[in-house]
């Protein structure tokens, strides 16, 4: 809308005049990260020699290092997709040859949120960030109780993930990291 000049220069000495007789109040708002910490793992993320500590939050993953003096370091911090329901170490298994010569000897981080997917995850030390390695599309995004992708399960030798519903459904999934493969392979 326009408006005569007249109008606007009168408005802003009647602002002006108003404005030194009465305080005037501001809010700011900015939106913060979660800080509860709803899962903690631990596994080889940045090398097979480094033994790290991954904190599981709502809406992001970190990546710590405990020092010496026992105080948690922060290294990334990485906002994810969705909501996060569960996580998982899948450990690095020799019987398996990579594709990728930087991931080798590293665990990798397996995470469900609500976006209905299965996400396999690699810490790229030069980016200083988590890379998808593969995704698998479990359900429809959301929280239905029968929908997969509540809960993970990894086996220690790092063959199978299983992923099951809130009741009545499991999943399982074999693992190969094997050259022209994919990587997560329904049972």
């Amino acid at each position: 809308m326009a408006v005569p000049e007249e109008e606007c220069s009168s408005a802003k000495s009647r602002s002006s005049s108003s404005s030194s007789s009465t305080n005037a109040h501001y809010l700011a708002k900015c939106v913060l990260k979660g800080s509860v910490v709803l899962q903690v793992l631990y596994g080889h993320i940045r090398s097979p020699s480094f033994l790290d500590v991954v904190f599981g939050k709502e809406t992001s993953i970190e990546l710590v290092i405990i020092g010496e003096d026992g105080i948690a370091q922060s290294v990334c911090e990485q906002a994810v997709f969705g909501t996060i329901k569960d996580l998982a170490i899948l450990p690095w298994n020799e019987k398996f040859r990579q594709r990728d010569s930087q991931m080798l000897g590293k665990d990798l981080l397996v995470v469900v949120s609500d976006s209905g997917k299965l996400s396999i995850l690699t810490f790229c030390n030069e980016m200083h960030r988590f890379f998808p390695v593969t995704h698998l599309q479990l359900s429809d995004p959301g929280n239905s109780r029968h929908q997969l992708g509540r809960m993970l399960a990894v086996d220690s030798s790092g063959c199978f993930v299983a992923v099951s519903a809130y009741e009545d459904r499991l999943a399982l999934f074999s693992v190969s990291t094997s050259e022209g493969s994919d990587i997560i392979d329904e049972v």
